[in-house]
């Protein structure tokens, strides 16, 4: 149930029209994850200064989706980019960040809250994107680059929500409090779309300039 008590109380939109998709099948990933990956590693913010690991919010999505498939099936999903030959081979996908695909579903994740993202299923798959800090023009500054402090990873949360919501996965405490269900030899999506964001933010004290500002925000 996408809407159960025990998950955040994500806004749904209206369901997508189109059938289940079926992303296991006997045992078998009938799915890649897609994402924009070499776009976000070669990124170049002032000075030249590149992101670092935890502003990566798509890398780290991506990894959150592929080890919670790991644990839950034993099976790592084939990750590709959005222009990958390969694309067209496989019956699904599961997108992560925005990317060409994202755009062509009219998805605008950097017009939701502070680190918000949204969940769609469509009828080639589930699409996971969020306000991730980089791509917005301003949303870092100099600072944030050579601090690494600031973080604005959407895309992030989305792929620890599919994980609670679609899989079952609860992660109460890093690395310990976690419970993660085996999933069943068949594996079904139904239609649905919602959007969520984080509910607060955690505040950083610049030393060198005596005043508080915002920071990451915190996990809902």
């Amino acid at each position: 149930d996408y809407r159960a008590a025990a998950l955040n109380k994500a806004k749904f939109l209206a369901t997508p029209k189109h059938a289940e998709l079926k992303l296991i099948e006997n045992g078998r990933l009938r799915f890649a994850i897609v994402a924009a990956l070499k776009e976000e590693r070669d990124f170049t913010g002032p000075d030249g200064l590149k992101l670092q690991e935890g502003q990566k919010s798509v890398a780290q999505a991506v990894k959150v989706l592929c080890e919670g498939f790991d644990r839950a099936c034993g099976k790592r999903p084939v990750v590709i980019e959005p222009d990958d030959p390969t694309l067209e081979n496989w019956p699904y996908w599961i997108v992560v960040g925005k990317n060409a695909l994202t755009d062509k579903l009219g998805m605008k994740p950097y017009e939701l809250p502070q680190e918000g993202f949204e969940v769609r299923t469509f009828s080639r798959g589930i699409a996971i994107a969020g306000m991730d800090g980089f791509r917005i023009p301003g949303k870092f500054d100099l600072y944030d680059f050579r601090s690494r402090r600031m973080n604005c990873n959407g895309t992030t949360w989305g792929a620890w929500d599919f994980l609670e919501r679609f899989l079952d996965q609860r992660h109460y405490y890093a690395h310990e409090g976690t419970v993660i269900p085996k999933l069943a030899k068949d594996f079904t999506v139904k239609p649905v779309a919602y959007t969520d964001e984080p509910q607060y933010w955690n505040r950083g004290y610049h030393l060198n300039l005596g005043s508080f500002r915002a920071g990451n925000s915190s996990r809902f």
